[in-house]
């Protein structure tokens, strides 16, 4: 015989509004508070109510008793709770960063960073071959065996050649040096 509790739960499982409504209507506060436990504003645990019970009644999904209902629904709330915590999180995270990026220092760093950056790739556009080869993978981030293996060269050779680039560097960038000594 079959009890109206386990009725009730079969016309849920089937998509019945009206046994949907009468669980909404039950149990949406409850949940609501319980939700507002983790993320503390009470809109917020609202709208994570309102999406899993949407979620449940649109899968119509099948549970054996009450409880296993309740069970899914609690830990549903409380992950898509901690979801919304971390991404919050994330947020804030990513807006503190890009006011830092905002500021006038940062502003002037990238500004002083490109133009040494276009400096540096002018110079070595200078340099005969396989001296520019050289330093171009090694701009790239290529190691030294990686530069020889693709230039056919020995590593000696390329690590001599790096070696006579950067004192050339050196030599065709020196006004540099104050520049980059003298606070802006």
């Amino acid at each position: 015989m079959e009890t109206p509790e386990n009725e009730w739960l079969k016309r849920f499982c089937q998509g019945d509004e009206k046994a949907y409504r009468k669980f909404f209507e039950e149990y949406y506060q409850v949940l609501c508070v319980f939700a507002a436990k983790y993320v503390k504003d009470h809109d917020d645990a609202e709208d994570i109510v309102h999406d899993v019970l949407l979620e449940l009644y649109s899968r119509k999904m099948q549970f054996d008793t009450i409880e296993a209902l309740k069970s899914w629904l609690y830990s549903s709330i409380k992950n898509r709770c901690i979801n919304q915590l971390q991404h919050k999180q994330a947020g804030e995270r990513y807006a503190q960063e890009m006011m830092h990026k905002e500021s006038h220092e940062f502003f002037l760093d990238n500004i002083v960073e490109e133009e040494i950056y276009f400096l540096l790739e002018k110079a070595i556009a200078e340099f005969s071959n396989p001296l520019r080869e050289i330093y171009q993978l090694s701009l790239q981030g290529k190691s030294n065996e990686e530069i020889a293996h693709e230039l056919n060269l020995t590593l000696d050779s390329v690590k001599s050649h790096k070696k006579r680039g950067k004192q050339a560097l050196k030599d065709k960038l020196k006004d540099l040096y104050y520049f980059l000594s003298v606070p802006l």
